[in-house]
């Protein structure tokens, strides 16, 4: 990470200790990107100009982009369009791509069904997204915004979409075994009424964890 913002920075928006980079931070040094972490949840104040960066990050959150608190859902939403309108590029995860999809006005709300587990993705970007499975831990959905490309759909609604140069996934592309594991006990009540056994979740993410990083290394690869 470096020292101080700069054009050919990308800025990492985090909004929760269980909710770090991984394996795109991983990925950020690998390729010797210079990044810098806000920890939003920690009071880290926003970018006031998106275009101080040379892309934006949008990580996940246990939050919906449609609550107004915390008060920094709506003020990142602002960062997320000025994002557009200045064509910095945007990588939105899960609650990040909640929130680039809203900011392209597109809806987003409580999806019929929970996405939980490791599932395969039907799209027709095989080698991208497509045809592949990717780890899902997540309760809403987004709509595709107008004039976007969907990449991936999952039970009838989108993975997946890129407009331009943004990037949005509904999955983990950046999460570890050990971080599925903390998920899956922070909601473990919630899985549990939903009949869902964590067990075999973790025990998959752990014998994925070659592919998984693979597979995001080359959609983070992608996006820049």
């Amino acid at each position: 990470m470096t020292e101080a913002p700069g054009r050919a920075e990308i800025c990492v928006l985090q909004h929760a200790g269980d909710t770090p980079p991984a394996l795109l931070g991983e990925w950020l040094d690998r390729r010797r990107i210079a990044h810098r972490v806000v920890r939003v949840d920690l009071g880290a104040p926003l970018p006031e100009a998106a275009d101080e960066f040379a892309g934006l990050v949008i990580l996940g959150s246990e939050h919906s982009v449609n609550s107004l608190d915390p008060p920094w859902v709506e003020r990142e939403l602002a960062l997320a369009r000025r994002a557009i309108d200045t064509g910095v590029p945007v990588l939105g995860i899960c609650f990040g791509g909640q929130m680039l999809a809203a900011a392209m006005g597109a809806s987003v709300g409580a999806a019929a069904s929970p996405s939980i587990g490791w599932c395969e993705v039907a799209g027709p970007r095989a080698g991208l997204v497509g045809d592949r499975r990717w780890l899902h831990f997540s309760y809403e959905a987004f709509a595709l915004p107008e004039g976007a490309e969907q990449l991936g759909e999952l039970g009838g609604r989108p993975a997946a979409f890129r407009r331009g140069p943004h990037l949005a996934v509904q999955f983990h592309p950046e999460a570890t075994v050990e971080i599925v594991a903390r998920w899956a006990q922070w909601d473990a009540a919630r899985l549990r009424r939903l009949r869902i056994d964590p067990a075999p979740l973790i025990a998959a993410s752990a014998e994925r964890r070659a592919a998984a990083r693979e597979d995001a290394f080359a959609l983070f690869d992608s996006w820049i």
